[in-house]
């Protein structure tokens, strides 16, 4: 490397994370020409966690995220200008590692796919919530009178497939993503469609006598009230959409289990249930957007949780860890009192939350 300059700023963040809200490390001695190999190194000395993350550096004239190797070079401003470089760190988590990265990013990881380092999976969250919402609205316009009686049939179908097929699958996806709630969830209400749609399927065909036991379906719906309620505790330190979604839906089935004797708690089951299914929609819009990048969604994330955006995992980024000595974890989730500085432009910033390189 040349002789030291100047100084390089380093943005480094999660996939799960705005860059605006990563955290922020000064290379203080600096060359004024350097490889991604370098930033690499710089970062492995910080203890930013490498060794199961794929560190890619932001292209400003191209476009796109490009993997730091020793072929990717940098040079300081003539001008003494500080140079600013955004890193994503993207966990690596499969058993097939860097099929889609370019031959000389291959080879220059072929050290971490011998690590069992692998594909990265997308959050399949969305897809399940927008699963979740379809059928639960559908059913709903039903208890509520609101849609024909004949609407049950389209119910049963989506249950089987779209409400229940679907959201088992993503369930056993999120449980290789390491998103233990996500698994539970998804897995738990995608079976309790498919067990709603096949028993009124029975029952249309005439297998099942229809409401011959109303005791036994009340007891059925509060159980799954009680089961949500559970689950709805987790929320509480996750965000605010989630935390409404599994009230709402709690509320629904001890409402639905009031309907079983009852015609006015049905119909406001109905409602709540349709109540629910709105901040389904929007939750899994939230979702897909902010994983996208592009538009940025709200959630209302709970202060000092885990993940700054997505479903809700714990897991979900490794790289977001409070014992992380390079302090990934996004500044405005910090549980040392630290604000965050979305917005704020980066030449304010020195001096404020940094850390050193060297």
């Amino acid at each position: 490397m040349a002789g030291y300059t100047g100084i390089c700023l380093i943005r480094y963040f999660s996939t799960v994370t705005k860059k605006e809200d990563g955290s922020v490390l000064y290379w203080r001695t600096a060359p004024t020409r350097f490889s991604g190999e370098d930033i690499k190194n710089v970062l492995e000395r910080k203890g930013v966690p490498l060794t199961d993350h794929l560190p890619q550096v932001y292209d400003v004239q191209g476009g796109g995220y490009h993997v730091l190797t020793k072929e990717i070079f940098f040079e300081l401003p003539k001008d003494g200008e500080m140079l600013k470089l955004d890193v994503r760190l993207t966990p690596l988590t499969g058993p097939e590692c860097l099929n889609k990265l370019s031959d000389t990013a291959a080879n220059e990881t072929s050290d971490i796919k011998k690590k069992g380092a692998g594909i990265v999976l997308a959050n399949p969250g969305p897809m399940a919530l927008y699963a979740f919402g379809f059928t639960t609205c559908l059913l709903m316009l039903q208890e509520t009178e609101v849609g024909e009686s004949h609407v049950q049939y389209l119910v049963m179908a989506y249950a089987m497939f779209h409400g229940g097929l679907t959201q088992f699958v993503v369930g056993f996806i999120e449980i290789f993503r390491n998103n233990l709630f996500g698994a539970t969830a998804f897995t738990s209400y995608g079976a309790f469609w498919m067990g709603w749609g096949l028993y009124h399927i029975l029952v249309e065909a005439e297998v099942l006598p229809a409401d011959k036991y109303p005791d036994a379906k009340c007891v059925y719906l509060i159980i799954w009230g009680t089961f949500t309620a559970a689950m709805g505790v987790q929320t509480l330190f996750i965000n605010r959409a989630l935390q409404i979604i599994f009230l709402t839906l709690t509320l629904t089935f001890y409402l639905l289990a009031g309907g079983v004797y009852n015609v006015d708690s049905k119909k406001a089951a109905g409602w709540m249930g349709i109540l629910c299914a709105i901040v389904v929609f929007y939750t899994a819009t939230a979702e897909l957007y902010n994983d996208l990048g592009n538009i940025h969604l709200p959630l209302g994330h709970v202060r000092n949780a885990r993940v700054e955006f997505g479903n809700s995992a714990p897991g979900r980024g490794e790289v977001l860890s409070l014992s992380d000595p390079g302090g990934v974890v996004p500044l405005r989730l910090r549980k040392d009192g630290q604000n965050a500085y979305s917005g704020v432009d980066l030449n304010e910033m020195q001096g404020r939350n940094e850390t050193e390189a060297v």
